[in-house]
């Protein structure tokens, strides 16, 4: 199977995904980033297909999200065989959130989410398969009149690029009719609606991929490379407005704070880390909704 048609399956699965439940809340859309150039590698571009829907069963909430994710940049150091320096890692996954209401403040929550992460030069095998998930409780409340809610819990997650077990913790109120405030990990983010249509957010996220190396990288004087750990930290500013009910996009900027990556190998040995330079970033995205 060409990479062409890897793509074209993974676009129709991630689309055709939502179809197996009825659903009353939804959404589709499209992200893409862009990385400028620096000194130590060309530009890097992140393009991202996701679907949101939800379902209900009896005492029993569905919360579905199907995500395909394409990233490019260059290695900045040479192989010792001929191929590019060029590298893409394809992702996808799809999670599921079930939550049930233990009383009218406490939800209880699990997640789980299989993931193909891999850059598929070869055929597909179960080293490009991954299996992440969690449980964590949701308690709701009011502060001054003004509703908070508090999720904790433990993750196993890539948020720190490689697959571990992770505290989850986030801290969420409405200050106001315009602002809410997000505090915690793995995001922390503030948001201000500037007019019925306009939204103005800036967070701080911490983020991560753990890559299979379907066709082994060959470094000078090392061990093939099987694995690739991604790690980045980034602050941002973006602006969304709703074109209308059924349609929005949104525009961003921001700064890497942390970019780093390592080649590993099949004993999950590092065999080379390279820290790249803090860079700023742009993206853009657009949003169909549904009711």
């Amino acid at each position: 199977m060409t990479m062409e048609n890897r793509f074209v399956l993974f676009l129709v699965l991630s689309l055709s995904t939502k179809g197996f439940a009825q659903t009353n809340d939804q959404n589709i859309g499209w992200q893409y980033g862009l990385y400028p150039s620096g000194k130590d590698y060309t530009t890097m571009s992140k393009s991202k297909l996701y679907g949101n829907f939800a379902n209900q069963f009896k005492t029993l909430n569905f919360e579905h999200t199907v995500e395909l994710e394409v990233d490019q940049f260059d290695f900045p150091f040479e192989f010792s065989t001929n191929r590019s320096r060029a590298f893409y890692a394809y992702d996808f996954s799809y999670a599921v959130d079930l939550s049930y209401a233990l009383s009218e403040f406490m939800e209880f929550h699990l997640e789980f989410e299989p993931s193909i992460t891999s850059n598929l030069e070869n055929a597909l095998s179960s080293e490009d398969i991954f299996f992440y998930g969690g449980a964590f409780a949701l308690m709701s409340g009011q502060i001054d009149s003004k509703p908070f809610s508090l999720k904790f819990g433990i993750a196993y997650s890539r948020y720190l690029g490689e697959p571990e077990f992770l505290p989850v913790l986030t801290f969420f109120t409405r200050i106001s009719e315009k602002l809410t405030l997000k505090m915690g990990f793995p995001e922390s983010e503030i948001t201000y609606r500037l007019t019925p249509s306009g939204t103005l957010s800036a967070g701080l996220e911490y983020e991560g991929k753990y890559v299979n190396l379907s066709s082994p990288f060959y470094l000078k004087e090392n061990d093939p490379a099987e694995k690739l750990k991604w790690e980045w930290t980034s602050l941002n500013l973006n602006y969304s407005y709703d074109l209308s009910k059924l349609w929005s996009f949104e525009v961003g900027a921001g700064y890497l704070l942390k970019n780093d990556f390592s080649l590993r190998n099949e004993r999950e040995e590092t065999l080379s880390t390279i820290k790249l330079d803090s860079s700023p970033f742009f993206s853009s995205g657009i949003k169909l909704m549904f009711n």
